[in-house]
């Protein structure tokens, strides 16, 4: 075994693990697939539907994208204004003991 492998074996044999107990525990106390749906019903969805993935994937990156950017842009301004104390500062930046500097101009 490869050094890589060694250390990515435990994760991939815990995933396994749960996917399986997942599917059994599921089929047992029968849970209702609207709940809980089984791994293998997630998985013959996903291959039957897996060519729609790659264009409904590029709608959900530009609707992130549209969010982000004006967070992205406006970033200076956010963080001038979470970080600015009100009404010439509290004091809150000060330490405890009243010797820390005073509020930030």
């Amino acid at each position: 075994m490869t050094e890589k492998l060694k250390r990515v074996a435990p994760a991939l044999l815990a995933l396994a693990f749960l996917v399986v107990a997942w599917e059994v525990l599921a089929r047992a106390l029968k849970v209702p697939q609207f709940i809980v749906p089984l791994p293998s019903a997630v998985f013959q969805e996903f291959q039957a539907k897996w060519l729609l993935l790659p264009r409904h994937m590029w709608f959900t990156m530009a609707i992130i994208l549209a969010g982000c950017l004006p967070l992205y842009y406006y970033r200076e301004r956010i963080i001038r204004r979470f970080h600015r104390p009100r009404n010439g500062g509290s004091g809150a930046e000060k330490a405890l003991d009243g010797s820390g500097p005073g509020p930030v101009e």
